[in-house]
């Protein structure tokens, strides 16, 4: 296991595992008449937040969803 995200299925949190190399999504750039698309791919280790990112930013460990959500 490379990293994890935790996201919500039917209100409940989920976590879901990747591996170095898994295709994760793709993105698509378009410039004028040009577009080109790539796959994002995982790659590394995912580090999990520290404590002072979990105390400055509690709306976004799992409670309440941002209004961006």
């Amino acid at each position: 296991m490379v990293g994890h995200r935790d996201h919500r299925r039917h209100g409940c949190l989920v976590a879901t595992t990747y591996t170095d190399g898994e295709v994760v999504g793709t993105i698509t750039w378009t410039a004028g008449p040009n577009t080109t698309t790539a796959d994002v791919v995982v790659s590394g280790d995912i580090e999990p937040p520290t404590e002072w990112w979990r105390l400055t930013h509690p709306g976004q460990l799992g409670g309440q969803a941002s209004a961006g959500e």
